[in-house]
């Protein structure tokens, strides 16, 4: 366990930043974090125990957010919801029940893309970092990063679309 937190501590709380405005809440989430894989490790033996970690984090982060009616105050979420709703739309009643196939569309979307834009995705959509975090960690201007989101996006859209995913 001492490993694991040494080893995770700092990305889990990078990310856990990225997604809640309180570093407190955040180091609380990451506690939670460690416990949660601690109890479930030894029946799961996960293959890769970062994304294992990651995955437990964000739903933690959620929970808090949804607890604590944080999307009223959290700029970053709520830019990143109205980024994705580009794509996916709102959530609505036709979706329910269908979470696992856009999930796995995504999934197949992101096999599709170079590693470059599948990274840009990834940073953004799943450790939700800001676009200038981005820019500077990939070398890139703003503005790219930018145009490459939004290109994503339209190319996600596309195929959500043609698999009858309503958006």
């Amino acid at each position: 366990m001492r490993e694991l937190m040494e080893r995770y501590q700092r990305p889990l709380m990078k990310l856990a930043m990225n997604m809640l405005d309180s570093e407190e809440d955040a180091r609380e989430c990451v506690n939670d974090t460690f416990y949660e894989v601690w109890k479930s490790v030894p029946d799961n033996r996960p293959q890769y125990l970062f994304a294992y970690s990651a995955t437990i984090c964000r739903h933690i982060i959620c929970k808090r957010i949804d607890y604590d009616n944080a999307l009223k105050r959290s700029s970053n979420v709520i830019e990143l919801t109205a980024e994705m709703e580009q794509c996916i739309g709102k959530p609505d009643k036709a979706l329910e029940g269908d979470e696992h196939m856009v999930g796995e569309l995504i999934n197949t979307f992101l096999k599709t893309l170079d590693t470059d834009k599948r990274n840009i995705f990834i940073k953004r959509y799943w450790y939700s970092q800001p676009v200038k975090v981005i820019s500077k960690e990939l070398g890139k201007s703003e503005s790219s990063v930018k145009v490459a989101l939004h290109r994503l996006r339209k190319d996600l859209k596309k195929l959500l679309e043609s698999e009858g995913v309503l958006v």
